[in-house]
């Protein structure tokens, strides 16, 4: 072993960061692998770090850390403390102690010392939250050495920090000197150390300086002063040297981890759960009116008992129709925990080592499949709220719930980040399990009493029929069962491409597009989720109850039976044969229902072309910090353009929610294939603008947005015929066709979107960030909106 080898590894010892002991010793066993005994030699240096460093240690059955200096050495690796007022060995290398054996100390300064341990506790606790202290008698016991040190370590953000303050007393001559060290150390993605220290001599008036409360307050302003201008020469650096050299810290003052950000997927895995077990499922409910109550009623109708009987049945109606859906419902219940299971398993298989190795994310991963579990329970108050159009006790439930999941999250990440903690996922875990109780808890406290004024219950319960075989189990209608079969056989491709983009982005882009792409799409779709999904879902409940056909049995001399959808009537041809379409009065509702939604559709998206653009960056700024408004910063241009994107969003699941309701299983077959062949499209697009143009997170939003538009002309020309009558073979024109002139915005408001874009683009270059440019911004489109 060379001598220059000896030094160099002593060397790196004596100068480890804070807290980075351990990486150190690491490095150097991978650089002296021929020299695995060079680590032994280098004990000298163990012993000047961890003396001067002001290590601290917690002594076995101790609960408090105790520290390591050359004040309290006794010799032979042996140390001394006075509160716990014992010795224990110590190995310098490991940094574990050992041999605790009881101790008392000698000094003549004893109740001084004890005087000064309890007065510096209480400045410790105030100003120090995570330190260390303590008071020795120096080696001639003619003055005492005032310690305190306080370490915070955030690896996961790569920093680390110590503070040191050493002082000495001298109780006869009242004098105070000492020494503040402070060591910092950055290293993401390079290595930028801060050490610094300064000297201190405080001189103490005679008549109180063996007053301990008064040394400590006068130590206490020592380090307050000196806190203050570390504080002014950071923001000095912060807004000079280091404002060019990187991005400045998000307002949250944490570090922006972008792989984190993509890789924080459980939403994701949420949503694939809940689709799955229950989308097909309600879907069919919403273009289901039961026949159940109505099968009682049989014969031509003469003589008195049979005109008794039809009476009884038909004080059942509304109770028998709400227990078949929440019968129904309960298929969703039970498919949740298979689901999430499989989901899981997945998930973690799939998963890279950043991802496992984010705190907490085996138990985030658990709490989020007992959410979805949980949140399917409320499905059956769900069907009834939406058969019997509750749209008060739904939006009161789901508000509730969102209310409570936001507050839960953001109080949880900001606890964890105030102290310290890295919890991962764990706050948004959480705040989806409060969302899930407060849903739970809203929806039964409402729709318990519905149930029993209804005659129904909100469990599963046997239907009062007489034909068997049209039921399994005598609870769930093999109508519904059938249409919800057909439906899940397009759920796959549905889901596929809702949620494609996020396979593309983690196949062919960097983590930092991944980041930017889910910061963007997150912020971006709060309005599709706010507004438009919940226009949507009603709209297909609404289109489903238009547009249902009435149907009659078999046999000629059945009477006319309760209606069911188009699509059920369809699947049981052998059962019931359809025998007209829906009342020309209820098209006519419908077609005026979606022509009044697209045009304001259009209205609003209008608006949201020439305003969102230049208002989501300063949104964006105001709430993630300043940074992420910068040219160099990808996020602000991204999200502009994911503001394009979402009135063809919003326009597509209108149309598809249309053609969920009325399209029969031929009809929902050709769409599977054509959804098929939008997600090679999808597949090709993306694989072009990600893998071959190197677009990033913008070529995304692009190839969401060419496979929206080929939706929509599917959906356009699917609703557009079936106005005019081309269903099931036949051409049975009822003049209703829809032109494209009836809901486009007039030429003068298309004109003032223009103007207004325009306005917004030529103010943009003269915006600082500030609040002023949101005033500006929001002044002009509010302008605009009332002209509108």
């Amino acid at each position: 072993m060379s001598s220059s080898n000896a030094a160099a590894v002593s060397a790196f010892i004596e100068g480890a960061p804070p807290g980075e002991l351990a990486d150190v010793i690491a490095d150097i066993k991978i650089l002296t692998v021929d020299e695995p005994k060079i680590l032994q030699s280098a004990e000298p240096a163990f012993q000047k770090y961890n003396e001067e460093q002001l290590t601290t240690v917690k002594l076995p059955g101790g609960s408090q850390h105790v520290i390591i200096s050359s004040h309290n050495s006794l010799g032979g690796g042996r140390y001394y403390d006075v509160e716990s007022q014992s010795s224990f060995g110590f190995d310098h290398t490991t940094q574990k102690p050992s041999a605790v054996q009881s101790y008392s100390v000698e000094s003549q300064h004893i109740d001084v010392i004890k005087s000064l341990l309890k007065a510096l506790s209480a400045h410790a606790r105030e100003h120090y939250p995570s330190s260390t202290y303590a008071v020795f008698p120096t080696s001639s016991d003619s003055s005492l050495a005032i310690l305190l040190v306080a370490n915070k370590y955030s690896p996961s953000n790569f920093w680390n920090g110590r503070w040191r303050s050493t002082y000495h007393f001298n109780p006869s001559t009242s004098s105070l000197n000492g020494t503040i060290n402070v060591d910092v150390h950055y290293y993401e993605d390079g290595n930028v150390r801060l050490t610094t220290n300064k000297a201190v001599s405080i001189s103490l008036p005679s008549s109180s300086a063996q007053s301990p409360d008064n040394i400590i307050r006068h130590i206490a302003l020592a380090e307050k002063k000196y806190q203050e201008e570390l504080n002014r020469g950071f923001n000095a650096l912060s807004e000079g040297a280091f404002k060019s050299l990187r991005r400045q810290l998000p307002v949250t003052r944490q570090k922006v981890e972008w792989e984190k950000i993509s890789s924080y997927r459980f939403e994701l895995y949420s949503i694939t759960v809940l689709y799955f077990a229950r989308e097909s499922l309600r879907v069919a409910l919403q273009r289901h009116d039961s026949d159940a109550a109505g099968e009682g009623d049989g014969g031509n109708g003469q003589g008195k008992e049979k005109k008794e009987k039809g009476r009884v049945v038909e004080s059942y109606a509304f109770g028998q129709r709400a227990q078949e859906v929440v019968n129904l419902s309960y298929i969703a219940v039970a498919l949740g925990p298979p689901l999430a299971y499989i989901f899981a398993s997945l998930y973690l298989r799939k998963a890279g080592p950043i991802v496992l190795g984010t705190p907490y994310v085996d138990g985030s991963l658990r709490i989020y499949a007992i959410a979805a579990f949980l949140e399917l329970l409320s499905e059956p108050c769900f069907v009834i709220a939406q058969q019997q159009m509750l749209y008060r006790t739904r939006a009161l439930a789901e508000t509730s719930a969102t209310f409570t999941r936001c507050i839960l999250t953001c109080a949880t990440a900001i606890w964890a980040s105030k102290t310290g903690r890295d919890l991962g996922v764990l706050p948004f875990a959480m705040g989806q399990l409060s969302y899930a109780l407060i849903l739970n808890v809203t929806y039964y406290s409402k729709i318990w009493t519905v149930s029993i004024n209804g005659g129904f219950s909100l469990f599963p319960k046997a239907l009062y029929i007489k034909t068997p075989s049209r039921y399994v189990l005598s609870r769930f209608s093999r109508p519904l069962l059938t249409l919800a079969l057909n439906l899940y056989a397009q759920s796959g491709l549905k889901h596929l491409l809702t949620q494609g983009d996020s396979v593309l982005i983690a196949l062919f882009t960097s983590l930092a597009s991944q980041g930017v792409y889910a910061l963007a799409s997150n912020y971006g779709s709060l309005l599709a989720r706010m507004l438009f999904q919940p226009i949507e879902e009603s709209s297909r409940g609404v289109f489903g109850r238009l547009l249902s056909t009435s149907t009659t049995s078999s046999s000629p001399s059945s009477p006319p039976q309760k209606t069911i959808s188009h699509f059920a009537t369809l699947s049981l041809a052998d059962h019931t044969t359809p025998t007209n379409h829906p009342p020309h009065k209820n098209i006519l509702s419908a077609r005026t229902y979606l022509l009044t939604l697209l045009h304001l559709y259009s209205l609003l998206s209008l608006l949201l072309t020439a305003i969102a653009p230049t208002l989501s960056p300063l949104l964006l700024r105001l709430l993630a910090g300043p940074a992420w408004t910068t040219p160099t910063s990808p996020a602000s241009s991204v999200l502009s353009l994911y503001c394009y994107y979402l009135p063809l969003l919003a326009l597509n699941g209108l149309l598809e929610a249309f053609v969920s309701s009325v399209a029969t299983p031929s009809q929902l077959r050709d769409q599977s294939m054509w959804m098929l062949g939008f997600s090679a499209g999808f597949a090709a697009t993306g694989y072009l603008v990600l893998g071959v143009l190197g677009m990033g997170a913008r070529g995304l939003v692009l190839a969401n947005g060419v496979n929206m538009v080929v939706r929509i002309w599917w959906s356009w020309g699917f609703v557009s015929g079936w106005f005019r009558g081309e269903e099931g073979g036949r051409r049975e024109r009822r003049g209703l066709a829809l032109r494209v002139v009836e809901i486009l915005p007039t030429g003068p408001s298309m004109i003032g979107g223009v103007i207004t874009a325009v306005v917004l683009q030529y103010l943009k270059r003269g915006f600082t960030g500030g609040v002023g440019d949101l005033i500006k911004t929001v002044g002009v489109g509010g302008v605009y909106g009332i002209c509108l």
